[in-house]
């Protein structure tokens, strides 16, 4: 299905009914299908929506404009037009921050909010040697994306102990991303996250966190800046792409999640 408004045609999924609705969207350089398990899984109880986000995917937009402030506006534009109520937001990774700048002025039509394996380093201070280590990346992203992202995959999303199928998949879909977009994005990202401590003090929703446990969480910093609490489960033994890793055991633990919520 697509939906057009401007010069943007977002491509989505549109399958299952119930109360409340599922709006779930993917992280940097992959797509809706990431979601293809969960939509099937959960169709049964909710309606779920999973949308391919602007320069990824399926969809376009016509704009060098590629920031999280743009892709919450993006995200609006869903929810009024095809009038959803009883929201929950479901964020991967870079979806997440899209998620939090939707909320800082909160939408009627939104319920909750579930991320996805991020908001992991709220408040975090990173030492020298890692500030030039993530300026050496994202060189080489500007120069050799194609290359250059796929190696970020591996060596700092995936793991050791990732089904080789998943591993492909992922860095096949990064080195097929825009390189424009992909840069771009991902250096729109980084700026906000400097921003985030702040936006969380905004929400006026409970945040729900579901994180791998691969690294570490700063609940203590999160717990301080989420004036309406935080809720964080951890899911073990999978690297940043967990809906397709180990489908089953996050089904279980997001629709626990998304029940909770229901009940709130």
């Amino acid at each position: 299905m697509n939906i057009q408004f401007g010069s943007t045609k977002l491509n989505y999924i549109d399958e299952g009914n119930g109360n409340a609705t599922l709006l779930l969207m993917h992280g940097w350089c992959i797509n809706k299908d990431y979601w293809r398990a969960q939509v099937d899984f959960l169709k049964n109880d909710y309606r779920c929506i999973a949308i391919d986000l602007p320069g990824f995917g399926q969809s376009t937009a016509d704009r060098s404009n590629w920031t999280i402030e743009a892709y919450s506006r993006d995200l609006i534009e869903v929810i009024e037009r095809l009038d959803l109520q009883n929201v929950i937001l479901i964020a991967h990774s870079l979806a997440g921050s899209i998620a939090l700048e939707l909320m800082q002025k909160p939408h009627p039509g939104v319920r909750g909010i579930i991320g996805i394996d991020n908001f992991k380093t709220v408040g975090v201070t990173y030492t020298p040697e890692e500030y030039r280590q993530f300026d050496g990346m994202m060189k080489m992203l500007a120069s050799d994306f194609r290359n250059a992202a796929p190696a970020f995959a591996e060596n700092m999303l995936l793991h050791t102990t990732t089904p080789e199928a998943v591993s492909n998949r992922v860095k096949r879909d990064f080195a097929k991303a825009d390189p424009g977009i992909g840069f771009s994005s991902l250096s729109n990202l980084l700026e906000y996250s400097m921003l985030e401590p702040a936006k969380l003090e905004n929400l006026t929703c409970k945040l729900h966190l579901l994180n791998c446990n691969n690294s570490s969480t700063n609940i203590a910093s999160l717990e301080k800046h989420c004036a309406q609490g935080v809720s964080l489960s951890e899911i073990a033994a999978t690297s940043h792409y967990p809906m397709i890793e180990a489908p089953h055991r996050f089904n279980e633990a997001l629709a626990k999640i998304i029940g909770e919520i229901e009940v709130a």
